[in-house]
């Protein structure tokens, strides 16, 4: 990772190294990643208008679009007068609405990402997530559901909760219609593996097939009743 000179707070705070290539980009922060660099621009709001006004963010948006991840990155939250106006050491004509505009012509005319900061530190805590989320092979995270069902007021996870966050990787099936169908018609699912089998399955070890196998109360008795006619036709074979 690297940071310009000119922004040595920020530097210090990441432990980077300063070069003048992340200006190339018109950047203030230049990182490695997947199919790219990512080059990320800071700017209070202050600065932010300031660089409108003397048409600085014209030029450094133009040098950000050749990165493969550009950002800019507002710090700071904006104070308004009573009268809509940005408040600021001299006399103010940007509003709300100007400066939401603004940033929406960098997001969806120019391309350039926009993500807000608090301060200086939590921008140090962005460009570090924004490193590691871009180094993942996959985000998956709104595609899955919660790791496990949730537990009752004695701490431990019963089978109807089990079978509740089961049915909920149904499509269009949220918590109340799971628990709808499960205290309705139960689980009309069953098995046709024992559970050794299922223990068998790359992945699945005991602790796993139990906790799969409690979402099914009619699996033992429909596999028994499935063993015992397969053996009666052994014998009757």
């Amino acid at each position: 990772m690297l940071v310009s000179p000119s922004d040595m707070p920020l530097a210090r705070l990441l432990g980077a190294t300063t070069s003048a290539l992340p200006e190339r980009y018109g950047a203030d922060v230049l990182a490695s990643a997947p199919r790219g660099p990512l080059a990320v621009q800071r700017k209070t709001i202050l600065d932010l208008i300031a660089s409108i006004e003397d048409g600085r963010l014209a030029r450094e948006l133009d040098l950000l679009k050749t990165a493969a991840w550009p950002v800019l990155v507002v710090e700071g939250q904006p104070s308004y007068t009573t009268e809509g106006y940005l408040v600021s050491r001299h006399k103010s004509r940007w509003t709300r609405r100007h400066i939401r505009n603004v940033l929406r012509s960098v997001w969806y005319v120019h391309g350039v990402r926009v993500e807000y900061t608090d301060d200086l530190q939590d921008t140090a805590d962005a460009v570090r997530e924004l490193v590691e989320w871009l180094g993942k092979a996959t985000h998956r995270s709104l595609l899955v559901r919660p790791k496990a069902p949730g537990r009752d007021d004695w701490g431990t996870t019963d089978r109807r909760s089990w079978a509740r966050f089961f049915l909920q990787g149904l499509p269009g099936i949220g918590v109340e219609r799971a628990g709808a169908i499960y205290d309705t018609v139960g689980v009309p699912l069953r098995w046709t593996i024992t559970r050794k089998e299922l223990e068998a399955v790359p992945g699945v070890g005991p602790i796993t097939a139990e906790r799969i196998w409690r979402c099914f109360p009619d699996a033992g008795k429909a596999m028994g009743k499935r063993r015992r006619r397969e053996a009666k036709k052994d014998r009757s074979g």
